[in-house]
């Protein structure tokens, strides 16, 4: 991603799911980048149980043990997730991109 196509903060989240009309378990964030919507109750947004889930193997409902969330809320995250593969990549490249320019991933030693 170049650095003139960073996420605009003014952009609209993708909330829209087949089949839901409204999220029970995921709602809005103040993040100053981030448009995804995360858990209800934290800061952990939905990409980030996503990942988990996936790097862990884990089924529904060992993912809901593990963040101690209801099983319900695991099923909304994989929905959300499934439906914004657009947002969330997008929201990705603007993550490894600050990262550059705040030196994550640098050593100061070397």
């Amino acid at each position: 991603m170049s650095e003139s196509s960073h996420i605009d903060s003014s952009e609209p989240v993708q909330d829209v799911t087949p089949g839901y009309t409204e999220w029970k378990y995921l709602t809005t964030s103040k993040h100053f980048w981030r448009t995804q919507l995360f858990v209800m109750g934290g800061k952990v947004p939905a990409s980030d149980v996503l990942a988990a889930i996936t790097a862990n193997n884990q089924t529904v409902e060992e993912a809901a043990a593990f963040w101690g969330y209801p099983v319900g809320a695991i099923e909304e995250v994989l929905a959300y997730c499934e439906a914004n593969k657009e947002l969330l990549a997008r929201e990705d490249a603007e993550a490894l991109r600050l990262s550059k320019t705040w030196g994550v991933g640098t050593c100061a030693y070397s």
